[in-house]
């Protein structure tokens, strides 16, 4: 099914969403920006994360963050 493929995803050839959490975890928030246009919300990869991180949260508070940095 494609729930159970979602960690076989990628975007530009790496693992995706795996790659918009560890690298907003790493504080690359210009990537996560970047590779979050990939992500349609759809929240399948939630019920397939072992900790339970929800991706399209992840993006989205990249992004109000980035325009908060933005507006200062």
């Amino acid at each position: 099914s494609a729930a159970s493929d979602v960690y076989k995803r990628q975007v530009d050839e790496l693992p995706f969403p795996m790659t918009m959490v560890v690298e907003a975890r790493l504080g690359r928030y210009d990537v996560v920006k970047r590779l979050a246009k990939y992500c349609v919300g759809c929240s399948k990869c939630v019920g397939k994360c072992p900790v339970g991180i929800s991706p399209p949260s992840v993006a989205g508070s990249v992004n109000v963050l980035l325009k908060k940095r933005k507006a200062l």
